[in-house]
Parts: C-alpha cells; structure tokens; sequence
C-alpha cells in the first residue's frame, strides 16, 4: 500500500483551470452587461459577481494552502471538510496484491468521490441537475476550410449564426432589450460587447452587405484580366465590401453573447436558483478534480502493474481500460448525497475528459506532471510515461491517441443506515442504489458485448466472462440492493479477467473500504490457491488484523482501528465485520 503524489499534483492543476473559467466569466459578464439600466437585472448582475467573486476567492485559498502544504501526500481523513481540501481525494492509497511475489490484485481505495464541504442540504449533485438545468452556453466552431474563397467562408460564418439564432429561444427580444431604447439598454454605447441596433435590423444590414459583395464577386469574373487597373479596382472593391460584411458577422456574434449573457441573468433572477447555479459550478469543479486524480491514478497503476501491456485483453481493439468503482455508500442522510455526487460525475465523465500517454521530456520520472488542459466541457489530460513504456502500450494508445477509460459506477450499502434506507420505519429507501446498480450492470454488459465481439480473448476467459455476466445479470433482477454482497463477488471476478483496476470506496475510505478489499483478496486467495471457505475467512480475519489496512487508519486518525460501534456490528454483513480487539467506536473519522 502506498501513497501518491498525485493526490495534489492534478487537484493543484484543476484548481487552476476553475480559477480561469472562473474568472473569464466574471470579466465576460463585466464586459458585456456591467452598463446595463434595468435596476432589477443590474441587481442581478451584482448577485452574480459576488457568488463568482466568492467561488474565486475559494479556489485562491485552496490554491495557496496546497502549494504550502507539508502533510502526507494523502488527505486523511480528518480532514474531509476542510474547505482548503474540496478538489482533493480523501485518503487515497494505491494497493497491490501478491501471492508468491506474482501480482494478483491491484487496488485504489479511497473516500467517496464528492464535494463534502459543500454539505448536503439539497443533496449531490445529480439531485441538482435535476432542480434545473440553467446553464446554457454557445459553441461556435469557426472551422474553415482553407482550400476556400473568402465569400464561401463568410457564407459559412453567416450560416451558423442562422442556425445559432433560429436554436436560441427567444433571441431576438433578448438582443432588442440590450440595443438603445430597450429594456435593458447599456450605457457604454461605444464598447464593442454593446448591440448597436436590434437583432433584425443587424440581420436586414447583414443581408445588404451579403447581396453588395455577392453582386462584387460576380462582378470581378467579367472583368478582363489583362486590364490591370479595373482589375486592382475590382478588387479593392471586393476586400471593402468583404471587411464591411465581416464586421456585420462580428457584431452579431458579439450580440447573440450578450444576449446569451442576458438569457442567464434573466433565468437567475430568484436568489435560491443564482444560489444553486454557482454551488453547481463549484461543485462540479471540485469533483471532476476527484475524478480526474482516481482516473489518472488508475491508469497509471494499470501501466505500471501489467508485465505485458500488449496482451491486455482491450489491447488490439478500441475498446479502453475498465475501472470499477465500487464503494459502500448508504441511501442515507448526507451518504444519499454522497452517491449522487458520485453516480453524477461518472455519468458525465466520459463525455468531457480526455487522456493520452506523451513520452517524457524528463530522465526524472519524479518530475513528470500530467498536462492538463481545455474547459468544464472538454478537459484533456496528457500524462507523460518514459519511452519504454510507452513502446509496451497498446497501439493506439502508445501513438498518443485520445481516450477515456470506460468507469462504471456500482454502490451497495452495508451497514446501520443501509438498514435504516431499506425499511419504511427510517424513512428511507433504495430506489438510487437500484437505478445505480442496473445502470452499472447495463453498462458492463454492453462493455462485455463489445470486446468479446473485437478482442482474441481466451476460449476459457470468454466462457468465465459469458457465464459470470450471466450470473450477475440474473442476481441484480432479483436484488439489486439491500446488502447483496454476491453483486461485488460477480463485478469483482469479471473486472479481475477483464484486466480491469478496482476503486473500492465508502465515506472515508479506511473502515467499509478495508473491509471489502480484504473480502477480495481472501476470494483471490481461495481462487488461487484453492483453499477451503473456512480457511478463506481465517485469513480475511488476518489480513483484517495483521495487514497493511490497519496501518490506513493509524496514516488516518493516529490509531490503528477501524470505526464501527458494536452497535452496528450487528448490522454489518458477516463478512464485513473486522475482528475483536481492531476497532471502536471512540476515533475520530
């Protein structure tokens, strides 16, 4: 078991990639909208600046505390609401499994993906999103073809602002409001940012300058080319008429943002949902700061673990790495909150996180730092391996190409609150916990389909993956909560022969996570070396009291015990009970 520096070196990076999205918005909504006369949406502007001057102000001293901090290089888990720590893992470890000095388990434990100090009281993140989604952006991709005139470009340019404004609701009010006499009429009437006119007269004068070029360029093909001076005439005409036309596109492009500003100003005007915006933003902030130090992590364990990265069952397809997150979170009070956080972010990763393996530009490999870059919406991580290793990856990857590793989120609660989510008298219930888990399993299925359809898997791995998979689809149909342990059996044994990393979790990531990383490794144990279940249980009970998890909670709380009272021994599944004598109720978690 060991730590890793890149506990902070990715959480610093992150936070300093939030502090610029943070304040690029600030300094847009200041440029475009600052001069604006409505008093009601200039309160608003001014709520607006305050909450993103308080995000700042949070990723500043989250920023300077990290760059000055001399602890371990782990967030212990005493400190997992300290707001200096909101983008950093809790108590993240990386462990490896030998039997024989062969490798057998590899393993990434850690505390909950999610946004502690924020609190819970209107629950994760996925519960948020679900309050209302009220962020909305504008992509425009100015990709241009080289091999083409000036006048198919600016047709180009003009048909995605047409398409843009016929998709955005309400346009054209928003940018009559902003124009002089409207509604929300700027002061500033010289700044660039300001509509000069109303979005139909910019659009009729678009048009003029459009048929005027048009007319031009027709023009210029019945000129004479040998005639030198109506041929430069010609053209100097053209590039006039050409400079007019983009400067009309450039005040549109320019209009529709501030009206798109607007649009958010206008949506947030009830202080509980400008409120929920801006805790959203910073939320998502800090979890995909968490995500992306799991991700990384996991991968590099993968490289460094695997002695034939070529014969990795994904190796020769275009299939990535599978990663497993399993944690043993309860639908329970600020636990529910936890999943959500988790169940959220996992959802949205694979859609806005990129990485690639670069060869280092170091003989140092401790002074080898992934390279992070891009927006909320498409990050890019380049993490740098030395050229060996490199020459070991899989085609694909060792040419630098982008991926995302295929994550799949399962949760399964175990101890008192899980009793308490189950039954009508806490109140509770489990109908997350079972979306989660049929998700999961739909998920893995459809991973499954896909790599024994492109891969050369052997007969035997084939025939354990088809009935295993079988298995745990028939399991989750009949329970797919309610601490049925034989879920993380299955998922563990498919993720094991599919060369996948585990990241075993719960609150803290030291007493239920201990608990379930030395179930599986009493299970490889037996699977190995064929021992009976009794002697498995022996040896989980030693692995409990002997091994290096113990050491966990001491790095942890500064004693060697596990959290559980005997209260909630009795409702902890027996096989996730630690032995006598190795916890209390009386530590700090």
């Amino acid at each position: 078991m060991y730590e890793t520096r890149l506990s902070f070196l990715i959480p610093q990076e992150m936070i300093k990639l939030s502090l610029k999205w943070t304040s690029e918005m600030r300094d847009e909504l200041l440029d475009k909208l600052w001069g604006i006369k409505n008093s009601t949406m200039l309160d608003t502007l001014h709520m607006f600046v305050r909450h993103l001057n308080s995000n700042i102000e949070i990723h500043t001293q989250a920023s300077e505390f990290l760059e000055n901090y001399l602890g371990p290089s782990f967030r212990p888990s005493v400190e997992k609401y300290r707001l200096s720590f909101l983008h950093v893992p809790t108590n993240l470890h990386v462990q490896m499994f030998y039997i024989d000095s062969k490798n057998v388990g590899n393993f990434v434990t850690s505390g909950a993906l999610t946004a502690m100090p924020l609190r819970y009281s209107n629950g994760g993140m996925f519960n948020l999103r679900m309050i209302g989604e009220l962020s909305r952006r504008i992509d425009i991709e100015w990709k241009i073809s080289k091999n083409k005139g000036v006048n198919s470009a600016d047709k180009i340019i003009h048909e995605m602002l047409l398409d843009l404004i016929n998709s955005f609701p309400n346009i054209y009010n928003l940018v009559d409001a902003l124009s002089e006499g409207g509604l929300a009429q700027l002061q500033r009437k010289n700044s660039d940012s300001v509509p000069r006119d109303t979005l139909s007269s910019q659009l009729d004068l678009l048009e003029a300058h459009f048929v005027s070029l048009n007319s031009k360029m027709a023009a210029a093909e019945k000129v004479d080319i040998k005639n030198e001076e109506k041929k430069q005439s010609c053209e100097e005409n053209i590039k006039l008429s050409f400079h007019s036309t983009l400067d009309s596109l450039h005040h549109l492009a320019l209009s529709i943002e501030s009206a798109q500003m607007l649009s958010l100003i206008q949506c947030l005007r009830n202080k509980n949902d400008c409120q929920t915006f801006f805790h959203l933003q910073l939320r998502h902030d800090a979890l995909l700061s968490q995500a992306i130090t799991l991700a990384t992590t996991s991968l590099l364990l993968l490289i460094y673990s695997s002695k034939n990265l070529i014969n990795l069952n994904y190796s020769k397809t275009n299939v990535t790495p599978l990663l497993i997150n399993f944690s043993f979170l309860s639908c329970y009070g600020d636990e529910h909150g936890m999943i959500e956080d988790a169940f959220d972010m996992w959802q949205l990763f694979h859609d806005v996180a990129q990485f690639r393996f670069i060869p280092t530009n170091s003989s140092i490999i401790q002074t080898c730092f992934p390279q992070i870059e891009g927006f909320r919406t498409n990050i890019k991580i380049s993490i740098p391996l030395p050229s060996e290793k490199i020459a070991e990856l899989p085609q694909g990857m060792s040419k630098g190409e982008w991926f995302c590793p295929k994550i799949i989120y399962w949760n399964l609660g175990v101890n008192h609150e899980a009793s308490l989510a189950a039954s009508s008298v806490g109140g509770g219930n489990n109908s997350l916990e079972e979306m989660i888990n049929r998700t999961a399993l739909k998920q893995l299925d459809e991973y499954i389909s896909i790599l024994l359809l492109t891969s050369s898997m052997d007969l035997n791995c084939v025939e354990a993956v088809n009935r295993l998979i079988g298995d745990l689809r028939e399991t989750v149909s009949v329970n797919a909560s309610k601490k049925n342990l034989t879920i993380f059996k299955l998922v563990m044994e498919i993720n094991r022969i599919l060369s996948g990393v585990s990241i075993l979790s719960c609150q803290s990531g030291k007493d239920r996570t201990s608990m379930a990383l030395t179930l599986e490794e009493g299970r490889i144990l037996k699977e190995t070396c064929g021992i009976s279940n009794q002697q498995m249980m022996e040896i989980i009970s030693c692995l409990r009291k002997e091994g290096v998890r113990r050491e966990n909670c001491r790095k942890n709380v500064g004693k060697p015990l596990y959290k559980f009272s005997p209260f909630q021994m009795n409702f902890l599944p027996k096989e996730f009970r630690p032995p006598m004598g190795t916890f209390t109720n009386f530590v700090s978690t």
